[in-house]
């Protein structure tokens, strides 16, 4: 009986924390209206997630890649560590475009996922 309480006050835990995230996945401008990105989510995904081109851990520059929120923030992308990607520069600009794209709202976000393979 103990260890299922256990279980229960781990379950409970986790969904706190879930929702927590959800409150806080908000967009964040700052005062000039620029969408705020955390530099500590990229630098734990960094820590994390070696460069593909050099294999390497950190903040140092990982040529001919960088760190890309899979869904952009101005479509309630959750800026951590979950949306977060290597991606090559060139596909980066082509990725631009239809990110400007969604957030001008001139695609749903279903149809920007469908393009990237985003599930």
């Amino acid at each position: 009986m103990k260890g299922r309480t256990i279980c229960w006050a781990i379950l409970l835990s986790f969904i706190i924390l879930m929702l927590t995230l959800e409150v806080y996945a908000e967009v964040i401008r700052d005062p000039d209206g620029r969408i705020h990105r955390s530099k500590v989510a990229v630098q734990h995904f960094r820590e994390a997630n070696p460069c593909p081109a050099t294999g390497k851990l950190g903040m140092g520059r990982c040529e001919g890649f960088l760190v890309d929120h899979m869904i952009p923030l101005c479509a309630n992308g959750l800026d951590g560590m979950p949306n977060l990607q290597w991606q090559s520069e060139h596909v980066s600009k082509i990725k631009d475009k239809d990110e400007l794209r969604l957030c001008a709202k001139k695609i749903t976000l279903e149809e920007f996922k469908q393009t990237w393979d985003i599930k």
